[in-house]
């Protein structure tokens, strides 16, 4: 049995909305050197996130 229309397209947004916190996950940190040189805000911005995306 093929997946319809609907199913694709709710994969494929899901896939990409997985991708896009992977990327902001990982970049969110590595660019808040930019704002501060404070290595606890950097870590609290970092953490913050986390905790907001597990929810």
């Amino acid at each position: 049995m093929k997946p319809g229309t609907d199913y694709r397209r709710i994969w494929f947004g899901n896939a990409s909305s997985n991708l896009a916190d992977g990327i902001t996950f990982i970049a969110l940190p590595l660019l808040a050197p930019t704002i501060t040189d404070n290595p606890t805000a950097i870590a609290g911005l970092a953490l913050a996130y986390s905790l907001s995306a597990s929810r």
